[in-house]
């Protein structure tokens, strides 16, 4: 029997366990990283997309808010708009409830628009005023910004 042969083979292999290891490792750490990475972006793009969803309904909220207040028979925007310097329009700020969160309303006269489809009878005879009422809201800290415009005709 010779019993060197395999004692001498196994002393050549202890070293490469060592090395299958480190490898195996290296490979985990890979991946581990990679993962990290992955959820980090995916974080960033969920903050993007609620910042930007923010800044929109907000936008929203804005416009809805002059709206309401022609409702309520609140006209100060519409005449402001109307005697303004060539129909450019009134900006008005709007207080936002989030320190940097930058909420702007303008109004803009257009100019008059015949009115069709009245109960008189008489279609273009009777005129209107045409205004838009767009909202700007900037969100700061992440750069979202949004905008909504809404044509009325008062």
């Amino acid at each position: 029997m010779n019993t060197t042969s395999i004692g001498k083979v196994g002393k050549r292999q202890r070293g490469s366990i060592m090395l299958v290891a480190l490898v195996l490792l290296f490979v985990v750490t890979l991946l581990a990283m990679s993962g990290l990475q992955t959820a980090s972006v995916q974080e960033r793009m969920a903050l993007n997309a609620q910042s930007s969803n923010l800044a929109f309904q907000s936008a929203e909220t804005a416009v809805n808010s002059v709206l309401w207040k022609l409702q309520d028979g609140d006209v100060a925007l519409i005449d402001e708009a109307r005697e303004g310097d060539n129909g450019k329009g009134s900006v008005e700020v709007v207080a936002a409830l989030n320190p940097g969160v930058q909420i702007t309303v303008q109004v803009q006269h257009l100019g008059t628009i015949p009115v069709y489809g009245n109960s008189i009878g008489k279609d273009g005879e009777i005129k209107a005023q045409a205004f838009e009422i767009a909202g700007v809201v900037t969100i700061e800290s992440t750069g979202a910004s949004s905008s909504v415009t809404q044509g009325i005709a008062y």
